[in-house]
Formats: C-alpha cells, structure tokens, sequence
C-alpha cells in the first residue's frame, strides 16, 4: 500500500521493498531484491512484522555468489585495506625522523645517495618507503616500515635499519 504525501513529492511505502545489506562478498542482487519483494507482500497480506523480523543476512546467505568449490567469491577489495592510514602515518613518521634527527636538507644531493645507498624514497619531504615495498601487498609494507622505524627510534644508522626491515619481512634489494 502506497502512501501519497502530496501532489509531486515522493511515493512512500508502508513497508520497505528491501532492506540495505554490506558485504564483501559477491551476490545476485536481483535475487535478493526478488526475495524481499515477496516477503514485502507476504507482510502486507498477513503482518507487517515479517518483514521486520527478517534478517536481511539470512536472506542474504541465499544469495551469495559461489565458485566451483563452493567458496563465497570476494568483490576484490584488499582485506585490510583500512591500514592505508596507519601506513601513511609510518611512512610520514620516517620520513619526518630522517629529516630532523639526521638534519638532512632536503636536497637533491643527498636524497639521491641515500636513494642509491638504500632505495629509500623521500616523497615531498613527508613520507618515505622502500622502493621495493611499493608493489607488495599492504601488510608486507606495513611490517617492514614498522620494523624500518622501530630500528630508527631505536638509534641505529638508516643503512642498518632498511637491511634489518628487509631481513625481517624479506623483502629483496633490486640492484638498478
């Protein structure tokens, strides 16, 4: 049943058509949207509160798109990619270590020895990462800059700390 709240505003239903799911899994929205019109219908003939009563979830598992094993299929986004801020934040940290604690100006000179000596990249003079890093999965690259600025707070020289970070999380040094 529609409920009309003026001449050109918008229709409104007594009871919802669907119910707003996330996931990070694939699913067949046209079927889920299907299910819940029925259920929609269904509370509208008998009682609103079957629809309420129903988890979008539960419908939700009925929908779920799967592979030929029978796993659920992920919609490709990184699992952790909420970690991007904390790896900025270490990378802005290191960065910013290496700068005030070995007063290195940032010139050109001396950011290209030490991009020769360590591959370590100086971003604008607020974030600094392995070049080897840049590629990998962003828990690789999380450890290691962790480990990299564990190694620098704790007082050793920037060529150690990268070959210590690198050792711990195995990440090779590419000759260029």
């Amino acid at each position: 049943m529609r409920l009309k709240t003026g001449n050109n505003k918008r229709i409104r239903y007594n009871i919802p058509t669907y119910k707003k799911v996330y996931s990070v899994y694939q699913y067949h929205r046209n079927k889920y949207s299907s299910i819940f019109k029925k259920i929609q219908a269904l509370a509208l003939k008998y009682d609103e509160s079957i629809f309420y009563k129903t988890s979008p979830y539960r419908v939700l598992d009925i929908c779920y798109k799967r592979d030929k094993k029978g796993h659920l299929q992920h919609l490709g986004d990184e699992k952790q990619i909420f970690r991007y801020k904390a790896l900025e934040n270490v990378l802005k940290e290191i960065a910013d270590y290496i700068l005030i604690a070995y007063e290195i100006m940032p010139c050109a000179d001396v950011l290209n020895y030490l991009y020769k000596r360590t591959h370590l990249i100086i971003y604008d003079e607020n974030q600094a990462e392995l070049l080897e890093t840049i590629g990998k999965p962003i828990t690789i690259r999380l450890k290691t800059h962790i480990t990299l600025l564990k190694c620098l707070h704790a007082g050793m020289e920037i060529e150690n700390a990268v070959q210590i970070a690198r050792a711990k999380c195995n990440v090779d040094f590419i000759k260029s």
